[in-house]
């Protein structure tokens, strides 16, 4: 088997133009494999091809046909489980999808805006379909690209370490990897380019490729067409590999994965991006993304009270291989250099804190917060329903553990831990102070679009001024002719803030504290360079001068 090829996938049951199949499967070691379709005699021998996959050239698998093998081990390249993770595997065909995003292009990455969705508590119907009739919500918000927390097939029950993770499937509770499909179609149409999050981080392959030798030559096979498969057979515009940092010879995959990707952008003239998700309140290379999530995860909407925003700017584009050398030209730096940015770092002071709004000073916060990071100097990223200060606890572990490849249903031990998650609260988003949130993240989303000097991610184009004893920060942005000044007042009493010399005046464009958002007083429309401004407790303010 060709170790490499973007053209079409090479494992699991791909189809190709005669509908001859190639399946490979990768079980743990046996003397021999077969495979039953559809539960029918006669049983279809598979070859060792001594990679540590299995292979078998046949006409007799159909698009919709189930099949099992011997081993009683579920294919971990299947890409659809219509009966659940320890069910038979069914071939899909995802070639015959009906495509209209021709005409897509997708944005410059540093122009993301990005809306981060859980499938599973988005909508009542926890579906894919389901969220597309909620793509006009998050396209009137002012956000441009979503990025889906993992599709891939969860178990059900908590704590438990994956043997593998079955990183080919959309989960069928989801509406399965053609809805995935349609609603990427969608986007495309809305204008939104699609971020999946691949779950790296529970990748363990010490039972799948037993073999030392073999195994690292398997797994990085095994990822380089995973993410070539999302790219070209879903039309995916970026993968977060989280965690990827922590996968054995990382330099070696990432490579792999960027040559590949580059290849099949020069066939199908698709831009493509690789994120590495970093949390940025950890220094290191490999922290993961559960991190944050376990931030986020922390606190919950409920009826009649808002809830702050815990969203924290991202920090993701740090493959800037081959393939996306568009990145180079786009940042002016270094992959790796964002991350000393003292702002971002500043900002994990303030954002570690979740309580419940339940006062006014509480919606103050909510709002510096949500401003803090749409001028970050990062690709902000909003948590579904924080707009309207609903935001929502993720699927738990009854949801949200990847499913176990070697682990037998009745092995799993269920625990007090499996509790329901609701759907977000839609129908609070009515509420009248909601609404005015709402509005106000519309204007920040805008604000973030029209100005070069916050959408370029330039850190040698900014400056920070910190001011411990009155915790407040001025943040200076430019780009070219376009400068944007932010004050934010972090503490709970009004700061006196002095300018820097500009030498032109200065106009508002944003006031978290004006009354048009239900806040205390408003800010002065305009200022002069070198004047002493007081802003409001906890409170952002952001000014413009062009020179």
């Amino acid at each position: 088997m060709s170790q490499y090829t973007a053209q079409k996938r090479l494992l699991g049951v791909p189809f190709s133009t005669d509908k001859q199949v190639i399946t490979g499967a990768c079980p743990p070691v046996a003397k021999s494999l077969t495979t039953s379709v559809n539960h029918h005699a006669p049983l279809l021998p598979l070859a060792n091809d001594g990679s540590g996959y299995w292979q078998l050239t046949t006409d007799r698998v159909k698009p919709g046909d189930n099949y099992t093998n011997n081993t009683k081990r579920v294919d971990p390249v299947s890409q659809l489980q219509p009966q659940g993770v320890y069910g038979p595997s069914q071939a899909f065909d995802s070639t015959v999808a009906y495509w209209e995003d021709s005409s897509w292009i997708n944005p410059p990455i540093d122009e993301y805006i990005i809306y981060e969705i859980d499938v599973h508590t988005f909508t009542p119907g926890g579906t894919l379909n389901a969220l597309v009739d909620k793509l006009d919500h998050v396209k009137q918000l002012g956000t441009n690209a979503i990025l889906l927390r993992p599709v891939t097939p969860f178990a059900s029950a908590p704590d438990q370490t994956p043997a593998s993770n079955f990183l080919f499937v959309v989960q069928d509770s989801y509406g399965g990897p053609d809805q995935l499909q349609h609603l990427i179609n969608v986007c495309h149409y809305e204008g939104l380019a699609v971020i999946l999050d691949l779950p790296y981080e529970e990748l363990d392959w010490s039972t799948t490729f037993p073999d030392k030798e073999r195994s690292e030559t398997a797994h990085r096979q095994h990822l380089v067409q995973d993410a070539l498969m999302w790219f070209r057979d879903f039309h995916v515009d970026a993968l977060v590999l989280a965690g990827i940092h922590g996968l054995p010879d990382t330099d070696c995959l990432l490579r792999a994965i960027r040559e590949q990707t580059s290849a099949l952008t020069a066939q199908t003239g698709r831009q493509h991006y690789l994120l590495t998700e970093q949390d940025l309140t950890l220094v290191s290379r490999g922290a993961t993304a559960s991190k944050r999530r376990e931030k986020a995860n922390t606190s919950s909407a409920s009826a009649g009270q808002i809830q702050p925003s815990t969203a924290l700017a991202r920090n993701d584009c740090l493959c800037d291989g081959t393939f996306s050398t568009i990145l180079r030209d786009l940042f002016e730096r270094e992959a790796d250099s964002a991350t000393d940015n003292a702002f971002t770092k500043l900002l994990q002071t303030y954002h570690n804190t979740d309580t419940t709004a339940t006062s006014q000073s509480d919606y103050e916060l909510l709002k510096l917060r949500a401003g803090a990071v749409l001028v970050d100097p990062c690709i902000p990223t909003l948590f579904m329903g924080e707009e309207w200060g609903a935001f929502h606890r993720f699927r738990n572990a009854t949801h949200g553990d990847p499913a176990l490849a070697d682990v037998a249903p009745d092995q799993i031990e269920r625990t007090a831990a499996n509790k329901p998650i609701t759907e977000l609260p839609w129908k609070t988003l009515n509420e009248s102070q909601r609404q005015t949130l709402y509005r106000y993240y519309q204007s920040l989303t805008a604000l973030r679009r029209q100005h070069p000097a916050l959408y370029h991610l330039n850190p040698n184009q900014l400056t920070v001024t910190y001011q411990p004893e009155n915790h407040t920060v001025l943040l200076h942005r430019w780009h070219k002719t376009d400068h944007v000044l932010c004050l934010l007042n972090f503490s709970t009493d009004k700061q006196t803030v002095t300018l820097p010399e500009f030498g032109a005046p200065l106009q508002k464009l944003l006031d978290s504290a004006d009354p048009a958002w239900a806040g205390p007083g408003a800010s002065p429309e305009s200022l002069t360079d070198s004047s002493q401004i007081s802003v409001q407790p906890e409170s952002i303010v952001v000014y413009t001068t062009r020179h």
